[in-house]
């Protein structure tokens, strides 16, 4: 399933110009290109309207063992058929601890509440699997600081071997600010930029 091109992007969600997106971090940028490497052939002959370049992984072809160096970080998505809404199927450690629960087999309105971020959430996630395309968020420096922490995100779609969206798989990785408290949820990234894999080149850059 693809999204058409003229949906409108969800607030705060920007087309990318071109490229891969910079990634600082080591370990995001290692997830990147284990991804990246994993992605399928798109096949020769198909729709009009199917997308150019590799398509997504399948889930079954992300390998742990490869990404055994940001594990903790990681956290998988899998959506509806109806594209309505997105449940947590797996998250790492370090997920764990920022959000202070058990959070895997949630949804995103039950992380996030039934409002305007939970729908946000869900936007991008369906987005980032159904397009499909590349999401990086960037930690915002304007909401308010008692949310008490700044998420870096990095989001991938997955697919599955039918080659319906499955889902995503993503990193993230958070910084903690003066006012942390216990009970505050990681808030969603500032920022972030979409960037379709049709125009991606073959790998990112070393």
């Amino acid at each position: 399933m693809t999204l058409p091109t003229t949906l409108p992007l969800p607030h705060a969600i920007v087309a990318a110009t071109g490229g891969w997106p910079e990634i600082r971090d080591p370990g995001m940028h290692g997830f990147l290109r284990c991804w990246a490497q994993w992605r399928q052939p798109a096949p020769r002959f198909g729709p009009v309207d199917a997308p150019t370049g590799r398509l997504p992984p399948r889930r079954r072809d992300i390998d742990p063992i490869a990404l055994r160096h940001c594990l903790p970080h990681l956290w998988i998505f899998r959506i509806d058929p109806d594209l309505g809404n997105a449940r947590l199927t797996l998250a790492g450690e370090e997920i764990l601890f920022y959000w202070g629960r058990g959070i895997i087999g949630n949804d995103v309105f039950q992380l996030w509440g039934d409002d305007a971020v939970a729908q946000a959430s869900r936007d991008s996630i369906v987005r980032c699997a159904a397009t499909p395309a590349i999401i990086h968020g960037q930690p915002s420096n304007h909401a308010p600081k008692a949310h008490g922490l700044r998420v870096e995100r990095l989001m991938l779609p997955l697919m599955n071997d039918d080659g319906a969206p499955f889902g995503v798989i993503g990193y993230s990785r958070f910084e903690r600010e003066s006012s942390w408290g216990e009970t505050m949820r990681p808030r969603p990234s500032g920022r972030m930029q979409v960037y379709p894999l049709s125009q991606l080149p073959d790998l990112p850059p070393d």
